[in-house]
């Protein structure tokens, strides 16, 4: 009798929490029906023109309550951007990288281009790996953190590619900057 009790209070409080669950998720689509249709009445007429508005505001106040908002919840907003819509995400993310290791292709490329008419023998006599990474660290920090985390990542497949790419990848990167 006991079990059959215990298995009942157990279904019991199961259907209870599902019910709260149930009346928490309504509440909170009415909240935000009432927040959309607040936002429409002041002259928004779509959520996206709230929002940017109120990421691009030049009040100073609300752009700092954004940029704390940014700092303790980004995270949380790109991976629910990301779940919602993982194309959008990915190819902005894509191309957000493709322009940070542009710039810094181009740093490095400035800061090592070897002289004109310099015989390829002087450069790599004066060539050190130390000091190329020390200062690629300085100007390309996005390239280097990249280069790091595929170089060191911790899954079964990267220890395989960890031997045979970890030399390739720097002279790879380093090729195409001065190219």
């Amino acid at each position: 009798m006991r079990e059959e009790e215990r298995k009942r209070l157990e279904e019991e409080e199961k259907k209870w929490l599902e019910e709260e669950e149930e009346r928490s998720r309504k509440e909170e689509e009415a909240r935000l029906n009432q927040v959309l249709k607040f936002i429409e009445g002041v002259g928004y007429p779509t959520l996206s023109t709230f929002i940017t508005a109120l990421i691009m505001t030049k009040d100073p106040v609300r752009s700092s309550q954004v940029s704390r908002m940014f700092i303790r919840h980004g995270h949380a907003i790109l991976d629910g951007i990301r779940q919602r819509q993982p194309d959008v995400a990915n190819d902005w993310a894509i191309s957000i990288v493709c322009q940070l290791i542009t710039a810094e292709g181009e740093r490095l490329a400035q800061r090592f281009k070897p002289e004109q008419r310099k015989p390829v023998s002087e450069i790599l006599k004066q060539f050190s790996t130390a000091d190329f990474l020390s200062q690629a660290e300085v100007l390309a920090p996005s390239a280097c953190q990249l280069l790091h985390r595929i170089a060191f990542s911790e899954s079964p497949s990267a220890e395989r590619i960890k031997k045979q790419d970890l030399v390739f990848t720097p002279i790879n990167f380093f090729n195409y900057v001065l190219t």
